[in-house]
């Protein structure tokens, strides 16, 4: 079992978003829309987190917890001075 399967499971996180390379704004509101019918504390997965800017984001105004996966080491180490979340530096498809 791998870490993804062991922190997450598809009947606990049906919905998967990348907020970050949406393409448009209307369609970044209709996910936050969706984002914010997630009970607060419900912990959601950020993969390709990147520095953690929007996940600071996504744990501020939505009270969602959130933890991220990211193949550069430099960004993890931003994220991680973001978030509080668990960092994890690697290919989410090796993971």
């Amino acid at each position: 079992m791998n870490f993804v399967q062991r922190f997450y499971s598809l009947s606990a996180a049906p919905r998967l978003f990348d907020i970050g390379a949406l393409p448009s704004r209307h369609t970044a509101t209709l996910v936050v829309q969706e984002l914010k019918t997630m009970p607060r504390g419900s912990r959601v997965l950020d993969i390709g987190i990147g520095s953690g800017i929007t996940a600071r984001k996504v744990q501020q105004r939505l009270g969602l917890a959130v933890d991220g996966v990211d193949q550069s080491y430099t960004m993890c180490r931003f994220a991680s001075d973001r978030i509080d979340g668990h960092i994890y530096e690697g290919d989410i498809v090796a993971l």
